[in-house]
């Protein structure tokens, strides 16, 4: 099977690595050969340590490096248990919401991944390779698959990675892996929605860090889409909010575009302010509210309450010092999806 590199009628709209030449310059890539004669006049080849050359030492050096990192490139890195949690959530989740659509007789069932990635992960405390969300959605296959899948990848190198595990291990499927930034690609699903109204999607976005727009979450209300989205609250937000206000103006165009909210509102939300009398008079101190991270979560989640009729509960995911990192979450316009998210999220999963 050949992925379709472009949109499927009317849809949405390796790095190369060279071998390292071995012989370079003439001679050992490590040991530098000196010839001579010994007593019996009998040539013979001499390697002395000492004269070792340093560019055949970096080359192997970098030949190591280049082979480290192309073992790496064909996998994502996560690290801590809450990657599992996280990938278990949403592909319980897939199989219940295809179970009901699989009653559906009228329905077409889409499954977008904005940040689909190489289709493996390995843990930063080990060594093991596992399919990552992906192509463990691809393999569900009963009651029913779902009708197209749409994987979006920025990396290059990801996205090729995952073309090829689906063209060996998912022949037939009517999966396309386009890279493109996510924030395109919500926008032209929800077009592609309000088009094809026998369409319902289940939608999951894992971004890198704070990627995703709110404008392209708005594009979304009023659609027969199921959100899963990881929000870092704790990696992402709570970072630029700065103790005492003074926030970077990067970091304040950062904010306003990930939460659709001006600074005034940010600020009254997450700040509070107090007078103090000191030797030259009344002071006005500003400071972050102690429970930021949770607010984060909460202001999230209300701001998803007004594009989407209902939103789940969150699951939190702490690192292990128990610092909160995440709040992952679903919003859907039906009320069942509802019940069927929290049932996913609790009890093992709650925080």
């Amino acid at each position: 099977m050949i992925l379709r590199r472009g949109y499927p009628q009317g849809y949405f709209d390796g790095p190369r690595y060279d071998r390292g030449r071995r012989n370079l310059a003439g001679g050992s890539l490590f040991l530098k050969a000196s010839e001579g004669t010994n007593r019996q006049g009998k040539s013979e080849c001499h390697y002395n340590l000492a004269e070792i050359d340093a560019n055949y030492i970096s080359t192997i050096f970098t030949i190591i490096i280049s082979i480290f990192v192309y073992n790496l490139f064909l996998m994502n890195q996560f690290g801590g248990s809450w990657t599992e949690a996280k990938m278990e959530i949403i592909v319980s989740y897939a199989r219940a919401y295809l179970t009901i659509m699989n009653k559906q007789a009228w329905a077409k069932t889409l499954y977008f991944d904005g940040f689909a990635g190489s289709g493996l992960i390995s843990s930063d405390d080990s060594e093991e390779i596992k399919k990552g969300t992906a192509l463990r959605i691809l393999d569900i296959i009963l009651p029913r698959p779902f009708d197209t899948y749409y994987f979006v990848e920025l990396d290059e190198d990801y996205k090729r990675s995952l073309e090829a595990h689906i063209n060996t291990n998912y022949f037939g499927r009517n999966a396309h892996v386009v890279k493109g930034d996510c924030n395109t690609k919500l926008v032209e699903m929800a077009k592609y929605l309000k088009k094809n109204t026998n369409f319902r999607s289940l939608a999951f976005v894992d971004p890198y860090g704070m990627s995703v727009n709110w404008n392209s979450i708005e594009a979304l209300k009023g659609l027969g889409i199921d959100l899963w989205i990881l929000v870092p609250t704790g990696l992402g937000i709570n970072r630029l909010l700065k103790k005492n206000g003074d926030i970077r103006p990067s970091w304040i165009k950062k904010l306003e575009q990930f939460l659709g909210m001006s600074l005034e509102e940010i600020l009254e939300h997450f700040y509070k302010e107090h007078t103090t009398n000191t030797l030259f008079g009344e002071e006005t101190i500003v400071e972050k509210e102690r429970n930021a991270v949770l607010k984060c979560g909460e202001l999230y989640r209300s701001r998803l309450s007004g594009v989407f009729t209902y939103v789940s509960d969150s699951f939190i995911m702490r690192n292990k010092h128990h610092s909160i990192m995440y709040h992952f979450m679903m919003a859907t316009n039906n009320a069942r999806a509802l019940k069927i998210a929290n049932d996913v999220i609790k009890p093992k999963y709650k925080s």
